[in-house]
């Protein structure tokens, strides 16, 4: 009868073609990903919290973080440079992060948090607003 039960059940469960998608955010970045939900939310946009996994990790190239937006969307930030920044810039990076995850936003030039020399970051804390509505805005 056992015997029966695990054929029953690899044939019903572990013989499935569709990836398991996950959605798992390490806490030091809840926060964040929370406030980028809620500024979304703000503007009339409705984010799912969906296929997304952010996570330390090792990123490319010496990066601070690196997305990967494959089948499962993933994002890798580099616990030793996140350690060495303020809240307000975590906050920052991780809407770069988020912007290329969720909205598909590429790098731009000029003021935008996807500039990718992040050149807006010294202006974050002053011009935080304006900052986040160009975020999600429509690319031009």
């Amino acid at each position: 009868m056992r015997y029966i039960f695990c054929i029953v059940f690899v044939v019903l469960f572990g013989c499935s073609d569709q990836p398991i998608i996950l959605y798992q955010i390490d806490d030091d970045f809840a926060v964040h990903v929370n406030s980028f939900h809620t500024e979304a939310k703000k503007r009339g946009i409705e984010i799912l919290r969906e296929n997304l996994i952010i996570k330390f990790g090792e990123p490319n190239a010496g990066f601070l973080a690196t997305s990967y937006n494959g089948e499962q969307r993933l994002i890798v930030f580099s616990k030793s440079k996140w350690e060495l920044n303020p809240l307000w810039a975590k906050e920052y990076f991780v809407f770069h992060e988020l912007g290329h995850s969720l909205l598909k936003r590429g790098h731009i030039d000029g003021f935008s948090i996807m500039n990718e020399n992040a050149e807006s970051l010294a202006n974050f804390l002053d011009s935080r607003d304006k900052l986040i509505d160009e975020l999600f805005s429509l690319p031009k």
